[in-house]
């Protein structure tokens, strides 16, 4: 799963290295330590713009009434997220992006890992979303794609969220293309392209949010 994420660029540089057409996020900051229920940056595409701004992490689908409220959905399948009912309507009319520039795993001794791009480049997930009424009013909520991990990343967690280089994230938002065609897409990135390191424990806890989250141990 993917469950712990960072988004340590300024706004100008997220317009800059994602080509965003409309920012909505006035009041960005740069995060270190992104956890599930959080409000995540992210885009889509609307009017043939690229249009960023806020979701809620978590897929709560607009069918689920607050008497039937559960946990919210933080990651989804690659590979089944066609079959599943929380998540077959929206393959095509709500798919949406979330920006990162590194991600953290936890092995089996709970030992925390950071994975982020060779050259501390910004990357994008593939990631859902809907409206939710869940709580009394309409909030975006969004999941993350997963899929199987490269190399890097196996030997740490057994899944790795969907990572999408532009060509690939500009096919994912477009939805004129069929999720048929972009679905080969939802593969791992390459682990030769990607780096890893132990952080300390700080990162457990979301109230933790500094940049002393980034630091090698």
């Amino acid at each position: 799963m993917c469950g712990r994420y960072s988004l340590t660029m300024e706004a100008e540089d997220i317009i800059e290295a994602f080509l965003i057409d409309e920012f909505l996020a006035e009041d960005w900051k740069p995060r270190y330590n992104i956890a599930p229920s959080q409000i995540v940056l992210g885009a889509v595409e609307a009017n043939g713009k690229r249009r960023a701004g806020y979701f809620y992490w978590g897929l709560t689908p607009k069918w689920v009434k607050e008497s039937q409220k559960g946990k919210p959905l933080i990651n989804a399948r690659a590979e089944t997220v066609s079959e599943k009912m929380s998540f077959k309507h929206l393959i095509n009319k709500r798919r949406c992006v979330l920006f990162a520039d590194g991600f953290y795993e936890w092995d089996k001794e709970r030992q925390p890992f950071r994975f982020v791009r060779k050259g501390n480049e910004p990357f994008a997930f593939a990631a859902l979303w809907d409206l939710s009424d869940a709580s009394g009013g309409k909030k975006p909520t969004c999941t993350i794609l997963t899929t199987a991990p490269n190399t890097r990343v196996e030997a740490v967690h057994d899944r790795m969220p969907v990572i999408l280089r532009e060509e690939q994230l500009s096919l994912w938002l477009d939805h004129q293309v069929p999720f048929g065609q972009v679905q080969s897409q939802l593969a791992p990135f390459p682990a030769d392209d990607m780096e890893t390191y132990q952080v300390s424990e700080q990162v457990n806890s979301p109230k933790n949010d500094s940049p002393s989250i980034l630091q090698k141990i």
